[in-house]
């Protein structure tokens, strides 16, 4: 990401629900935030782009979000392949 300009403080994971891991870091972090950003896999096989969620997490916190999907299977462990 940090390609595109985008500049990476810090990255967690947190609870399996992605509103929930949101809402956690939001209240327990003493950083101010610019955006959040959510990685899914490509429409059609993501599960949480069925379920609206970029628009969802971007309605409920009042962040811009931005939106990262995957360009496709990777078989390196810990790869990080992203769209631009």
């Amino acid at each position: 990401m940090e390609e595109t300009g985008i500049v990476v403080s810090r990255t967690a994971v947190g609870d399996g629900s992605p509103m929930v891991a949101i809402e956690d870091e939001l209240r327990q972090s003493r950083e101010r935030f610019d955006a959040i950003i959510v990685s899914t896999l490509p429409s059609g096989i993501s599960k949480w782009l069925g379920l609206d969620l970029p628009r969802k997490v971007e309605r409920k916190f009042g962040l811009p979000v931005i939106h990262v999907v995957s360009e496709g299977k990777s078989t390196e462990v810990g790869s990080r392949s992203a769209a631009k």
